[in-house]
């Protein structure tokens, strides 16, 4: 099988990826699009957490999952754009079920 397949969310990181959440039967996956076109996988998670969407910018990628109650942090390489460490769960338990994610910036004030 190649492609994306059915997404669950796509978010841009303003430099050049588009990455992409999804469910599939075997494991959650992120992906990355890269401007020419390749899908690459990033990271799976075989105990199927939920990837429900995803917020990214330049040097991260937040993953919403539903099941574990959590958001996934993840932090690509700055030059090859790849995952290599777990991506870091962070507000397990706090807030419930999580859906989608969206990113925000912040001022001074926060």
């Amino acid at each position: 099988m190649s492609g994306i397949g059915t997404a669950g969310d796509i978010c841009a990181d303003g430099q050049d990826s588009v990455w992409i959440v999804r469910s599939h039967r075997d494991e959650d996956r992120l992906q990355r699009l890269a401007k020419d076109g390749t899908v690459t996988t990033a990271w799976t998670w075989p105990d199927r957490p939920g990837v429900a969407g995803c917020a990214a910018g330049p040097d991260v990628v937040a993953i919403s999952m539903s099941g574990a109650k959590a958001l996934a942090i993840a932090n690509p390489d700055a030059n090859t754009r790849a995952i290599t460490a777990a991506p870091t769960l962070t507000v397990q338990d706090k807030y419930g079920r999580l859906g989608g994610a969206a990113a925000r910036a912040t001022g001074p004030s926060g």
